[in-house]
């Protein structure tokens, strides 16, 4: 049965569909991977046919334990869908972008409350809050991080501790056949990596 990832989070701009498609190439050529696009905007579908070696495909009715793959990567809308419950539900891991700032930390609250209600189904769920297009050495981004810790205390949830900076290679990955290891960025591919590493390890939990 494969390994579920959602990233999700109803505000649009912070990123869930390119480090969606950045996640699923960091494994893609270690397991069998597949990246589904529930997001009507369609970045992920569009862009699949660059892929090398990663499954790319729409949200149906299948039932994502019955694909056949190692590890599924579900990149969802900018907003409160119909269907995000049941994704939850489905889901191993909700990993929840944000940039570092108060409107961002506002809408966080509907992911927090949508999580609550899929561990009534899914009591195994996990999620983790990403700091993502941060402004390297903002003091702005601690302040943040500390309301949000005080924020999701009662939600079982807590925050990456890799945070991904603000790069434009980010922005230029989506659209190379293997995302940011096609651009000479040590630093973003070293986020990259230890980003999986921390999503491998909840996993194994």
């Amino acid at each position: 049965m494969p390994n579920i990832i959602t990233i999700a989070n109803p505000k649009g701009g912070v990123g869930k569909s390119t480090t969606a498609i950045n996640l699923a190439n960091a494994i893609k050529n270690k397991v069998k991977t597949g990246l589904i696009d529930a997001d009507p905007q369609g970045t992920s579908i569009k862009l699949g046919k660059v892929y090398s070696n990663l499954d790319v495909f729409v949200l149906d009715a299948t039932p994502f334990q019955e694909l056949p793959y190692d590890y599924l990567f579900v990149d969802t809308p900018p907003y409160k869908s119909e269907h995000l419950l049941n994704i939850f539900i489905q889901s191993d891991l909700i990993i929840i972008p944000t940039k570092a700032g108060i409107a961002e930390l506002m809408e966080i609250q509907p992911m927090l409350q949508m999580l609550k209600e899929a561990r009534k189904s899914n009591s195994k769920l996990q999620a983790r809050i990403l700091f993502n297009m941060i402004v390297a050495g903002s003091a702005l981004t601690g302040e943040i991080q500390n309301q949000i810790t005080n924020q999701i205390a009662e939600y079982n949830i807590q925050c990456f501790n890799t945070m991904l900076i603000n790069r434009q290679n980010y922005t230029r990955s989506i659209a190379n056949p293997n995302g940011i290891y096609d651009i000479a960025d040590a630093k973003a591919e070293k986020e990259m990596m230890n980003l999986l590493n921390e999503m491998l390890l909840l996993l194994k939990k």
